[in-house]
């Protein structure tokens, strides 16, 4: 497992744990936690203020969980793109050292090979890996590259998109590392 993909899974988790006890000890003592903390519910009847406490945990569970989608996902991007260095790099060193110099395009051989500059985004390296990864990855890595635009771009569009468990995400992921 990538290092960088299980340090956010373990933030995120640790995150949760921490909203999830926060959670708890304020739906024991709603009137002090909201002051003591400035939540946003100033004014609630305490009725309702346990109802709102909880609203508002849950909302900001689901901004923990996309920070974290989008945090697992950047994380994973960073870790292909060293990769396809590394490959892009050994890929021109074998054109250079084994093409022929008489053959046609032998002086343009460091152009042949993508790179980094001509790869930019998650797109062109799901097409890449298209047919060489096995669709049901295929599948997935478009719904995650669809819900991580979706986030990115302020949820204008993808609307039906909901996102999986984050360990189904990191799974996928871990798997299309395995498979390249």
């Amino acid at each position: 497992m990538s290092s960088e993909l299980k340090d956010s899974m373990e933030t995120y988790h640790s995150m949760k744990e921490i909203c999830l006890a926060a959670k708890k000890m304020a739906s024991i003592n709603p009137g002090k936690y909201v002051v003591d903390y400035k939540l946003p519910l100033k004014g609630k009847k305490s009725k309702s203020r346990k109802e709102e406490i909880n609203k508002f945990f849950d909302k900001i569970q689901d901004k923990l969980l996309e920070n974290f989608f989008l945090d697992l996902v950047s994380s994973f991007e960073r870790v292909i793109f060293i990769k396809l260095d590394n490959a892009s790099g050994n890929m021109k060193k074998i054109l250079k050292n084994e093409y022929p110099s008489k053959l046609p395009f032998s002086r343009q051989t460091d152009n042949l090979v993508k790179d980094r500059d001509s790869i930019k985004n998650l797109n062109n390296i799901r097409d890449i890996l298209k047919n060489k990864i096995p669709e049901e990855l295929q599948n997935e890595l478009t719904e995650i590259i669809k819900y991580r635009d979706k986030l990115a771009h302020g949820k204008r569009f993808h609307e039906k998109l909901r996102p999986t468990k984050l360990e189904d995400v990191l799974l996928t992921l871990e798997n299309i590392l395995d498979e390249i």
